[in-house]
């Protein structure tokens, strides 16, 4: 292990100890700076399919493939996709309101796992 990496590896534990992970939304302790405690997680309705293929609009039953919702149809958009991972809850709600007006970055490893358990 190299220097580098002994130092970052120190300074996440005396930041850890002083500052103990919790929770982004409710604070409870959790096991990692930057995540939601289980309750939290469970709050968050992730949006899955059915949902127009142009807008992300969730549909309440399945169409089939590739259905545009009635706005994409007749308010044809300048982009070609727009997706959002959850519905605009109570948590998510938080968590853009941190990110917006507290400046809280999430991690690339952080975002790429969230895209990568709505994905699957």
């Amino acid at each position: 292990m190299s220097a580098g990496a002994i130092i970052g590896t120190m300074a996440v534990l005396v930041r850890d100890a002083l500052f103990p992970p919790t929770c982004l939304v409710c604070h409870v302790a959790t096991s990692a700076t930057g995540t939601l405690c289980p309750s939290c997680w469970n709050k968050v309705k992730f949006i899955e399919r059915p949902y127009c293929e142009v807008l992300g609009t969730p549909f309440g039953f399945d169409q089939g493939d590739g259905v545009l919702s009635g706005d994409a149809i007749a308010n044809p958009p300048q982009f070609r996709k727009a997706r959002t991972v959850a519905a605009y809850g109570d948590v998510a709600k938080k968590l853009v309101q941190l990110l917006v007006w507290k400046s809280c970055v999430l991690s690339t490893s952080q975002l790429l796992l969230l895209w990568h358990t709505v994905l699957t």
